[in-house]
């Protein structure tokens, strides 16, 4: 996996789309992420006794893992912090994953509301739900002020939206422009750094309010499919590029079905109420 360090104490690993963000102790070294392949954990492990004297003890996950896809036999003694998983409030209990019942040694902190963890350095890891999707967390490392999140960000790219989550992603980044951090760690694990914080936060935000106020315009009022709507809403025209490449028109067109899914429900909920009402 490819190293890069954002400070002494912080170093990225990443290998495609998989990514680590392994912070030094005294002792011990937190891993903020994990990827999913033995191989992958591996290079964690050995990166984290390389870094510190005693290597890895806590990983905290911002993104549940599919059932047995994380290789928990390789991480005896390390405690594993994760999002909750259920999605219904009604049932108080969390179902436990029958990986982790198969592995005692391997324990798990769920964080529902906000937890702060602490190494023996002094970093200390502010990990919350994320705006919107209790099912996957935010963590803000200080003192270095940096956000590990797993959406997907980039300084060229639109922000990723997916069906169901359009007010709660411009929430999420309302909040993280809001606390402005100095640098961002997102899924793919490129960082963003110094005036690209700002700079990419306030294009995703703007990006995500024109492209829901033209989406809506163009189902209400033209009556047009998502699969017109990708044609009378260019990429360029709610997305500062200079350069509009494959990459971006994907995004873009992704962007665009999910954005009609999500107002397509909304105006049918808003349709039932009104006949309820009435």
């Amino acid at each position: 996996m490819n190293a890069l360090t954002i400070t002494p104490d912080v170093v990225v690993l990443q290998d495609g789309r998989e990514r680590a963000v392994l912070v030094c102790g005294n002792a011990h070294t937190t891993s903020v992420d994990l990827p999913l392949s033995e191989t992958g954990v591996a290079a964690v492990l050995e990166a984290s006794r390389d870094l510190t004297p005693q290597g890895l003890k806590t990983v905290i996950l911002t993104r549940e893992p599919d059932a047995d896809r994380l290789p928990l036999s390789m991480l005896a003694g390390v405690q594993i912090v994760r999002a909750e998983r259920k999605e219904m409030d009604e049932w108080e209990w969390d179902d436990v994953p029958s990986d982790l019942l198969n592995t005692p040694d391997v324990s798990v902190h769920v964080v529902r509301f906000h937890k702060t963890l602490a190494d023996d350095d002094g970093h200390t890891f502010h990990v919350e739900p994320c705006l919107g999707s209790r099912q996957s967390l935010a963590v803000i490392i200080q003192p270095e002020n940096i956000l590990v999140c797993c959406d997907e960000l980039h300084t060229n790219l639109p922000p990723n939206i997916r069906p169901g989550t359009v007010h709660e992603t411009l929430m999420r980044l309302q909040d993280w422009r809001l606390r402005c951090p100095k640098v961002i760690v997102p899924a793919s694990g490129i960082p963003i750094e110094g005036e690209d914080v700002a700079r990419t936060l306030d294009k995703s935000i703007q990006y995500v309010r024109d492209l829901y106020r033209l989406t809506r315009m163009g189902i209400t009022e033209s009556k047009l499919p998502w699969e017109r709507l990708v044609y009378t809403i260019p990429v360029n025209g709610v997305w500062d590029t200079a350069i509009t490449d494959r990459c971006i028109q994907e995004r873009h067109r992704s962007n665009v079905r999910s954005m009609a899914e999500d107002i397509s429900r909304r105006i049918q909920a808003e349709a039932e109420e009104a006949s309820i009402v009435a």
